[in-house]
C-alpha cells in the first residue's frame, strides 16, 4: 500500500464541502478533496488539520457502503501524525444531540441520521452526525471523489 499523501494537496484538482452537526447541534462543515496524484480520498472532518485523514480506493468505498445501507462498519484510513486508524461510521441513535428542526425530518422520513467518529491519541475524538437531508449530499460529494480517484 503506498503512502498516504498528506503534502500532495491540491485543492484544484477536487474540493467539495458538506454540512453535518457535532453533537449538541452546532453546525460543522467537513472537507472532501483528492490527493494531487488522484489516488487518495482526503476527509478533513471538522475542516481541521488535526482530524484529517486519507482513504483509499477501497475505504472510501466500504465508506460509501456503510453509508448508503445505514450500516456500521470500521473503515481503515491514515492520519497524518497518528498513521493507520479507523474511522467509525454508524447509525445515530440519539436524536436529542441534532437541532430540533432535523429531529423532525429524522422522524418524519423514517431514514436515520448517520453518525462519523475519529478517535485519536491522547483523547482527541471527533463524532459528527449527518442527518438524512445533510447525509444526501455527503453521498454525493464522496461518490464523485471515489469516481474521479486513480485506481491502480
Amino acid at each position: 500500500m503506498a503512502t498516504a499523501p498528506f503534502g500532495q494537496r491540491d485543492v484544484t484538482y477536487f474540493y467539495r464541502r458538506v454540512e453535518g452537526f457535532v453533537p449538541g447541534g452546532s453546525t460543522c462543515h467537513s472537507q472532501i478533496e483528492l490527493s494531487g496524484d488522484g489516488r487518495w480520498l482526503l476527509l478533513r472532518l471538522a475542516s481541521t488539520v488535526r482530524f484529517t485523514v486519507a482513504l483509499s480506493g477501497s475505504s472510501a468505498r466500504a465508506l460509501l457502503h456503510a453509508l448508503r445501507t445505514s450500516g456500521s462498519a470500521q473503515i481503515p484510513v491514515t492520519h497524518e501524525d497518528h498513521g493507520p486508524r479507523l474511522l467509525r461510521v454508524g447509525p445515530h441513535a440519539t436524536p436529542e444531540e441534532l437541532p430540533v428542526i432535523e429531529r423532525g425530518v429524522c422522524r418524519t422520513s423514517g431514514a436515520p441520521a448517520m453518525e462519523l467518529a475519529l478517535d485519536l491519541p491522547q483523547r482527541q475524538s471527533l463524532r459528527l452526525i449527518f442527518p438524512p437531508s445533510r447525509l444526501r449530499r455527503l453521498i454525493c460529494e464522496l461518490a464523485t471523489a471515489y469516481l474521479q480517484l486513480v485506481h491502480d
